[in-house]
């Protein structure tokens, strides 16, 4: 877990200036682990700078992410953690004019997902990947927009939330192995996304990778869904960005 010093910023409605205020403010933070069994807590990670987001590996219980918190494009915000060296590196390093974030570990426990843009939040170079938790083995794809979520079981099959700028639609990229891409995406679910102070559908495959479950303000209020993915992703869509 992480926990963090509480600090006096106030930037009113503004989000974006909340956070970056925030993360300047460097706020005193550890990540922490504490036994099920009882016994001490301990630190792993001492820091003057806005950490959170913790995940454990699914396989592997020694490593774990945490991310430095603030505007993407300002912080190199994918770090692991091994908890019996107390060793930190940067995953997905954050370079110029880049911005990467949403990060969440893959079925194997080996790999981490994520996605962000390169350019600016106004022209933005959209795109998702994957990358081994050493740095290596690193896949990226473009994709419709910055807002938006990714999630995948595996690296074949990834789905996004799309946008409300164009894309309203829950996408399927399915990968090529004989390509050595991602096919055209597929709509898989209108979602009801309406703009930044509407609910984010926040879109996750199933352990399976048989239905899909999002979030949706389509009736009006936020409410969960689920989606079954057809076997042969070409009966549905594609989306031509």
């Amino acid at each position: 877990m992480a926990i963090s010093e509480l600090v006096d910023v106030d930037h009113g409605d503004d989000r974006e200036a909340w956070i970056a205020a925030r993360s300047a403010a460097e706020p005193h933070s550890q990540v922490l682990s504490i036994p099920l069994s009882g016994g001490d807590t301990t630190v792993h990670v001492d820091a003057n700078r806005w950490l959170g987001h913790v995940n454990a590996s699914p396989t592997k219980p020694e490593l774990v992410t945490y991310c430095e918190e603030g505007l993407w494009e300002d912080v190199d915000r994918i770090w692991g953690l091994d908890l019996a060296t107390n060793e930190t590196w940067q995953i997905r390093p954050t370079g110029p004019e880049e911005a990467v974030g949403h990060e969440y570990w893959l079925a194997d426990g080996e790999h981490v997902g994520y996605h962000g843009w390169r350019g600016t939040r106004e022209n933005p170079d959209a795109f998702f990947g994957q990358v081994r938790y050493d740095g290596t083995d690193v896949r990226e794809n473009p994709a419709p927009d910055i807002y938006t979520h990714f999630h995948s079981n595996s690296r074949e099959l990834v789905v996004g939330d799309g946008t409300y700028r164009g894309a309203p639609y829950d996408l399927l990229w399915e990968w090529n192995p004989n390509a050595a891409a991602y096919e055209t995406p597929r709509k898989l679910a209108t979602h009801g996304w309406s703009g930044d102070d509407d609910v984010h559908p926040h879109s996750r495959l199933d352990p399976t990778d048989e239905r899909v479950v999002f979030d949706s303000s389509r009736s009006g209020t936020s409410d969960v869904y689920l989606v079954a993915v057809p076997d042969d992703l070409t009966e549905l869509p594609a989306f031509e960005a």
